[in-house]
C-alpha cells in the first residue's frame, strides 16, 4: 500500500485538493441557504455554478507517468459533472449516470462517444464493482481534450 500511495502521491493530492474544494463549496452554499428564510430559498434561484472550475482540475492523462485506470475514470467523470455544471447542465439530484450522459449528449452530439463510453466503464465501476483497465482509457483521454478545446459558453442568470 505504501508503495502505490507513494507512486501516485501527485493524484492522491489533488485527488483531495478537489474534495475539500468541493466540501468547501457544498458547505458555504449550505450556510447561505440557512440564512435565508423558508420562503426565500427558491426566490431569483441562479443555476448553481460549480465550487471548482474545470479549467482548474488537472487532465490525469496529461500529467506522466503510468495512469490508475479507476483514478482516471473517476477524475474523468467528475470533471465532466463540473464541466457541465459550468454550462448550466449540471447532474440533476438523484438523477442516474446515465440519465445525465443522455440528456448531455442530446446537448452536446458531437461528444456523445465519449459521454457513452465514459458513463458506462463509469457505472461499471461504480454499481457492478468492475475495474476499468488501461485499454479503455484512450477514449476518454480524447473526450477529456474535447473538454478542454471546448469553447465556454455564456450560462444565462
Amino acid at each position: 500500500i505504501l508503495h502505490v500511495v507513494i507512486r501516485h502521491w501527485r493524484e492522491i493530492v489533488e485527488a483531495l485538493q478537489e474534495l475539500i474544494a468541493s466540501l468547501r463549496g457544498l458547505f458555504q452554499s449550505t450556510a447561505k441557504s440557512r440564512q435565508r428564510g423558508p420562503d426565500d430559498r427558491n426566490k431569483g434561484a441562479v443555476p448553481a455554478q460549480p465550487a471548482v472550475r474545470f479549467a482548474d482540475l488537472t487532465n490525469p492523462f496529461q500529467a506522466g507517468g503510468t495512469v490508475d485506470p479507476a483514478i482516471a475514470v473517476r477524475r474523468t467523470y467528475e470533471a465532466l459533472e463540473i464541466w457541465a455544471a459550468g454550462r448550466g447542465a449540471a447532474r440533476p439530484p438523484g438523477s442516474t449516470a446515465t440519465e445525465f450522459a443522455q440528456d448531455l449528449m442530446s446537448r452536446y452530439p458531437e461528444l456523445s462517444d465519449g459521454i457513452r463510453r465514459l458513463t458506462g466503464i463509469y457505472a461499471g465501476m461504480i454499481y457492478a464493482d468492475r475495474a476499468p483497465v488501461a485499454a479503455e482509457l484512450p477514449p476518454l483521454s480524447a473526450l477529456w481534450r474535447a473538454l478542454e478545446n471546448r469553447p465556454a459558453e455564456q450560462v444565462s442568470r
